[in-house]
Formats: C-alpha cells, structure tokens, sequence
C-alpha cells in the first residue's frame, strides 16, 4: 500500500540507507506522502539557520490556497532552527480517520528528514533563492538586458563557487559577442567564449543544441586536447556553460570557470540552467519591446503608416507647403456598414476587408502621398502637391481598385471619402477636422460617395465630438492590436478572446440585453485578458505547477487590465474587465466582490471565459467536452459563476 510505502521511505531514510542527496530524497517523500493521501497538493515549510524558509512543494499548488479544498496542517518539530509546517489539501471528500492517521505519521516521521538534510543545505538553498530574486528583480524593472546580464554575472560566482562568469551571443557565421564577465579580463573572457562556440561547429555547440550544458573539469589534465591546453594557457582549469535559449533558438550561452581543478560546487550546472533562463525572459522581453518600437508607426494588420505617424508626416507636410507655397490636400475613408460585417461574419473576415482596403490604397497613392490606418476603418492618406478636386478624384480612384478585390465584390461593401486642401484650413488640425466634416457629409446623405469640403458642413460636427469618436477608434484599436499580440505568444489561446466575446454577446442577447449594451460588453470581452501582457512568458506558459508567488504574479493581470482599458473603454466596462475573475462567493479577485456587488458584464465574461477555457487545448492540460464544461459550470454555479450566467450560458446552447 502507498501508506506502508511512506512509512518504509521514512523509516530507510532515517537510517540512511542508500544516502541519496537530502533535497531530493526529501521532495520524493513529499510527493509520497500526497500520493499516499489522496491530495492535490503538499507542502513541507522548514526554517533554516539564518535565512528565509525552505519551502518543498508537490502536486497542483493552487489547491493549498483554495476556499473550497479540504486542508490538512500540521506543526513539524525536531529541526535545529525551529518548527515548520506540513500541509495537504485536495478537493472533495472530507479526510478518512485513516488518512488523518497517515497524515500523523507523516508529520512524526519529516523531524529526522529533517535533520538530514542540514542547516548548511538549508542556508544554501536561501542564498540561490535571494540570488534568483535579485536577478528576477532586475529582469522585471530594467529595460536594458546589459542590467540583467551584469546582475547574473555578479551573483552566479558566489553561487557555484568560483570567480570567473561571462554571458555571450552566438553567430553562425562569426565570433561570439561577450556580453558582460565578472572576475576575468578582457581577453581570456573573449577567448573562453569563442573557442566554447567554435562558430557552432565544437563539442560546446553540439550540447548546447540539445540543451545540455558543457563541463569541463580539468583541463590541465586533458593533455590530448589541443583547446583544453589553451584553456589551461589563460590559467583556466575548471569551465562549465549552461545554453541559454530564446524562444525555442539556441541564442547564447552563460559560462563559469576558475583557475583550480573541478572547482565548482555540486549542482552547479542546474542553477547555471536558472540563471540562463532568467537571462532568456529579459532578452525575450527586450526583443519584444524592440519589435513595439519597430511597430510604434506602422499599423500591425495593414502595414500602413499608423495614426501617430499620419499626424508627423502631415504637421511635416504643412509646413513644407507653407515655405514653398505648395497645394496640399488629405482625404479621410471610411467602410461604409463595417460593424454589420464582423457581426455577420465575424473578425477574420473584417480583417480581410481592412487589408484589402489598405492594398488599394497602395495601388493609388504615387511617390511622395502617405496612407495610414487611423484607427477601426477610418483611413487616410496625405497628398501632397494635390488640390481638394485632385483629392477628391483621388478618393475615386482608390474607390473604384478597392471595389475589385474579390473579398469586397463578395460582400458588397462601399467607401466614404472626405476630402479638403490647404485653402479651406490654416493647419494639419484643421485640415482633419474639415476632411471628417466632409466625410460625415458623405455618410449621412446615403455613404458610398466622395465629399468635397465646403463651409456649410462644418457644423455638421462639434470639435468635442469630433475629437472623442477619433480618440476613442484609436485606442481601441491600439488594444485591440495589443489584444493579438497576446493571442500570438502562445498558440493555446489564438482567437480567445474573440471566442469569449461571441460567447458573451450571445449569452447577453439571451438576457434581453440591447444591441448597444450588447456590444458594449463584446468590446470589453476581446480586451478581458489583455493585462496579461504583462507576465512574464516563463510564468504565462509554465507547463506544470505555479509558485504561489508566480501565482500571485498571474493574479494581478485583471486590475492591471483595467488600468491598461481605463481611456479606451467607459467606466462600466472597465468594472468588467477588472472583476471578471470575481467568485460568486466571494473567492475571487481582486477585490473578493460575491453575488450582486460582481459587475453584470463581468459575470457573464467570468463563465464564458471558463467555458472557453475548459473547451480548448493549454500548454498545462487537454481540452473536455463542450457538454462536460456546461455540465461543471452549471455545477459551480452559485459557487463560482452566477446563476444568471450559467443560465444564459446554457440557454444560448439550446
């Protein structure tokens, strides 16, 4: 039985038989003593000497903090330092007198595992978390990955045991770049990486490619190999390097060495690995905020000039035409009944016809004219050297190519188009604004024309509302944008939030909701994950168990959601997005609302993001059944989830 089989482990390791290291003998039982208890989770918290405490976990973590998960807890004495704690939880059945006695046992029988594993260990285990903490913190606050690499460098030595650390970028076809060293010169530092890399073709390259690390022990004793005796003539003895690896491409490496033989502490190599990973997050979150940048001026679905780069190039073009007295003319476009497209056939195909727009555009601008996407489908384009009739025969023109692509023939869709010049208005402001009037002109006299500006339309808009519907378009466009960038970094969860807010809209027309609260709720739905932008990718994609710090990590996207939506979306919706992580009974978060106090938007994204969830493939786990997760959120409804919801949730299923 599992229970004799915790007891013999207890019972052979207090004896020392067979003296495997005391970590891992200790992590063993505790994945023992879960097993033999029938429980999701354990956790063995013991105090160390003069450090924070070591805490051992095994199995599904969450359900140690779970309101709804059965806990057993309990004192641990017989450690030098002070009492620690053993805890299991599990969901479900309440605990057996049996398993209550097991648990007993258990708690006897950690004391002398315990004092097996040491307070020397213990303090060694504080000192590799505080380093990984100091570097995380780095990682998290700096922008500059030459932070993080210095920060690795500084604390690795004192870790494994020797003076000397380097981080380095490999080249296929060149040298390594050193990146940062710690305790080396110049020089060998440069020749430690390179002759590692060989230019990817050394026995260093081979095991980097397979994600193991290279060792060297001695190297003054490899008389045979040539590399190991140049190793050895910069004072080299002890060299190990750990691959460090960058969304899935071998990118560099991090290497120790010193100047004495077989130097390193034991488990070198599996801290090294912790460290490249830590410098892995700060390099892929750097390239990340280069590609934003690279990005920053161009629309991400088109390829077009974005709205800030059209208002550059625009104050640029005015005063250019000033000094020279030069004709200039903009034209602003709109898709006539674009909103009835991705309601009909959804994004996918409105997306099509954005690109299809922005490609005859292309075709009809010449050298010189710039056309940007300003936000939702509302372009634009910038025509210097052109009159309003030159513009206006331009916005037929780009009409008459958009109106042959094949995706808009099939949906019969239609362009406004406002046109002014430099005649009608004093600056680049004025000439947005007399261009939209125009355009306003054309969509409400039956859309589908091209307006010249004329002074009777100019107060068709307020300059209020002028300056709001932009703002608002181009904001939400930016999360939207944001929102897919999302969607992209893990595979599992493409097109989750358009699914979430089909599903919403769906459940609330079920309610009886209107069509503009409707797609309200359906706007804050695509944008309900976007907060989680901000975790890290090792903590967004870990494959098995969180922390309860990383835990607590993931916890904080939704209130930073709302934070991020707060100028693009109006109060209440923001409230949705914010608390769509609330618990009917209260266990959720942030703020632990219950019942009516959670928003009645976020409680409907509440259980259609679940349902989503439940019902596609994760990185962590299988998808279930539709029937299987309408049956477990009709189960927690009342718990979890709101009656109301389950109720919509099911119904729309019908």
């Amino acid at each position: 039985m599992e229970s004799l089989d915790l007891a013999r482990s207890a019972r052979a390791d207090e004896a020392g038989v067979g003296e495997p290291a005391a970590d891992v003998v200790l992590g063993q039982w505790l994945g023992l003593a879960r097993r033999a208890l029938h429980a999701e989770a354990s956790a063995l918290t013991l105090p160390t000497a003069d450090g924070p405490p070591a805490v051992l976990t095994d199995g599904d973590t969450a359900a140690l903090g779970a309101p709804d998960a059965e806990v057993l807890h309990a004192i641990v004495r017989g450690a030098g330092a002070g009492a620690g704690a053993l805890e299991v939880a599990r969901y479900g059945a309440p605990w057996t007198e049996a398993e209550e006695a097991t648990f007993a046992y258990a708690v006897a029988a950690v004391g002398p595992l315990h004092e097996r594993l040491g307070q020397d260990r213990y303090r060694d285990i504080a000192l590799e978390q505080t380093a990984l903490r100091h570097v995380a913190t780095v990682v998290a606050r700096s922008h500059e990955p030459d932070d993080v690499y210095q920060a690795v460098c500084r604390e690795v030595p004192g870790l494994v045991g020797v003076a000397q650390s380097a981080v380095s970028r490999f080249h296929d076809c060149r040298p390594p770049e050193l990146l940062a060293a710690e305790g080396i010169a110049h020089e060998p530092a440069e020749f430690l990486c390179a002759k590692l890399w060989n230019l990817g073709a050394g026995a260093a390259a081979e095991r980097y490619r397979a994600g193991d690390t290279f060792v060297v022990r001695d190297a003054a004793a490899a008389v045979d190999d040539p590399d190991a005796r140049r190793y050895a003539a910069y004072g080299l003895r002890t060299v190990i390097g750990a691959p460090i690896f960058v969304e899935g491409e071998l990118w560099g490496a991090l290497t120790v060495g010193s100047e004495l033989p077989d130097a390193v502490r034991p488990d070198s190599e599996r801290r090294l690995c912790r460290f490249a990973e830590l410098i892995a997050v700060a390099v892929a979150n750097a390239e990340a905020r280069q590609r934003l940048a690279e990005q920053a001026t161009t629309d991400p679905l088109t390829g077009l000039a974005n709205h800030r780069r059209f208002h550059e190039e625009l104050c640029a073009e005015v005063a250019r035409a000033d000094r020279h007295g030069w004709p200039l003319a903009i034209a602003l476009l709109d898709i006539d009944h674009f909103k009835q497209v991705n309601d009909a056939l959804g994004h996918a195909a409105g997306d099509e016809l954005l690109r299809a727009v922005a490609a005859g555009l292309r075709d009809a601008t010449r050298e010189g004219e710039l056309v940007a996407r300003l936000g939702g489908d509302e372009f634009a384009a910038i025509l210097p050297g052109t009159d309003d009739e030159g513009a206006e025969a331009f916005g037929q023109r780009v009409r008459d190519l958009v109106g042959q692509n094949p995706a808009v023939m099939a949906n019969d869709i239609t362009l406004s188009v406002g046109v002014t010049d430099r005649t009608r208005a004093p600056d680049a402001d004025a000439l947005v604004r007399c261009a939209d009037a125009a355009l306003y002109w054309a969509k409400e006299h039956g859309r589908n024309a091209v307006a010249r500006y004329v002074p009777e339309v100019a107060g068709t808009l307020t300059a209020e509302d002028r300056a709001g519907r932009l703002a608002r378009s181009q904001a939400l466009t930016a999360l939207r944008a944001l929102g897919r960038a999302l969607d992209l970094r893990d595979p599992t969860t493409h097109r989750h939030a358009e699914r979430v807010a089909a599903l919403v809209q769906r459940m609330a027309t079920v309610l009886g909701w209107d069509d503009h609260d409707r797609s309200r709720l359906g706007q804050a739905a695509l944008l309900h994950d976007i907060g989680k932008i901000a975790i890290p990718d090792a903590v967004l994609f870990k494959p098995g168990p969180l922390t309860d710090e990383e835990y607590a990590t993931v916890r904080t996207h939704a209130a930073l959601g709302g934070e991020i939506v707060r100028d693009a979306l109006d109060d209440e919706q923001v409230a949705w997005v914010c608390h769509h992580h609330e618990r009917w009974d209260g266990g959720g978060y942030p703020s632990g609302l219950a019942g009516e106090e959670i928003p009645r938007g976020a409680q409907l994204i509440a259980a259609a993001d679940a349902y989503d969830v439940m019902t596609t493939a994760r990185h962590y786990r299988e998808p279930i059944a539709q029937d299987a997760a309408a049956a477990e959120c009709e189960r927690l409804a009342g718990a979890q989830f709101a009656p109301e919801a389950v109720r919509a949730l099911l119904a729309q299923r019908a």
